[in-house]
């Protein structure tokens, strides 16, 4: 049978392990954290540099019509946003 000393001495080394885990842990995520950041402000820097292609104006296309025939459609024909996609499968 354990002693009270040894049972106190136990749960001690318990919970010191316990917050070492939970120390290391936090260090990793916190390492982790510190990469997405490094990696955001990496590609900022990317996307800032002379000769990258600029976002091109947006085209007002109001008023425009698009005769969709048989094409498929989902959705409703009421829409108060329309997303229209042209693809190639050439």
């Amino acid at each position: 049978m354990l002693e009270w000393r040894s049972l106190r001495r136990y749960v001690s080394l318990t919970a010191f392990l316990l917050i070492v885990v939970c120390t290391v842990f936090v260090i990793k995520q916190n390492r982790k954290v510190i990469r997405i950041q490094r990696d955001i402000l990496e590609i900022k820097a990317l996307l800032s540099k002379p000769g990258m292609p600029q976002q091109q104006p947006l085209v007002n296309i109001e008023g425009i019509e698009f005769d969709m025939n048989d094409n498929p459609v989902l959705g409703s024909e009421y829409a108060r946003l329309i997303l229209v996609e042209f693809t190639d499968y050439q």
